[in-house]
């Protein structure tokens, strides 16, 4: 049990998404991609371990405990302690947000041009 001021709690959320991924031939007609964007094995290798990084930082910034943390090749399983402040939509915005954010910046780093 965690203690605020006001408060006594064991507040615990489960987050799970599936990044997309970029087509890679060029498709650009939506019912033709269809699902083809999801289900991706995009986190892997560097990848995977940037992701974990970047999740571990938001935790601290933020004040949010990570209770356990489980990047698969195509999905992320997020389980995190929360103070009662913090609704469950936003702590989903701020971790997948920020992670889109920062891998979009790290992409741009290292493609020239």
């Amino acid at each position: 049990m965690k203690t605020t001021r006001h408060a006594t709690y064991n507040l615990n959320y489960h987050i799970v998404w599936l990044p997309k991924s970029r087509r890679t031939d060029g498709s650009a007609n939506i019912a033709e991609q269809g699902s083809a964007q999801y289900r991706n094995s995009v986190l892997v290798n560097e990848v995977a371990s940037r992701v974990r990084s970047i999740l571990h930082e938001i935790a601290d910034d933020k004040g949010v405990e990570i209770l356990d943390l489980t990047v698969q090749p195509d999905h992320v399983h997020l389980f995190v302690s929360s103070p009662p402040k913090n609704e469950p939509a936003l702590l989903a915005n701020w971790f997948k947000g920020k992670t889109k954010e920062s891998e979009t910046e790290q992409e741009s780093v290292e493609r020239p041009a």
